[in-house]
């Protein structure tokens, strides 16, 4: 799991959000399958990690729509959103050692998975 949170957060860096979901998740998932590891665990911790890819530099996507419509200096929303990362993060890290944060609620729906 750790090395899939690392593919992830770099496709997220440099990749778009959409091309990353359509293009490497089907060639992990027989992985993911193997390695007995929950579908919506998976789904939640692919979808953190390209977050986070989206809010970093270089391509930091959501950095620049935020600059463009703030019209703010690029520089500055970067410093903005360092804390948000580094809560992003720390989000991440919980969620991969504890699977029952993102499994609880829908285990209460009746989710069997």
């Amino acid at each position: 799991m750790l090395s899939i949170n690392v593919l992830f957060l770099i496709l997220g860096c440099f990749v778009d959000v959409s091309a990353s979901l359509l293009i490497v998740v089907p060639i992990v998932m027989p992985l993911i399958k193997a390695a007995g590891i929950d579908f919506v665990h998976f789904g939640v911790v692919v979808v953190l990690n390209l977050m986070i890819g989206l809010s970093t530099p270089p391509y930091g996507e959501a950095a620049f729509i935020i600059s463009r419509v703030t019209n703010t200096p690029l520089g500055a929303v970067f410093r903005e959103l360092i804390r948000y990362i580094l809560f992003m993060i720390l989000a991440l890290f919980l969620i991969g050692a504890f699977p029952d944060i993102v499994l609880w609620i829908p285990r209460l729906a009746g989710y069997k998975g």
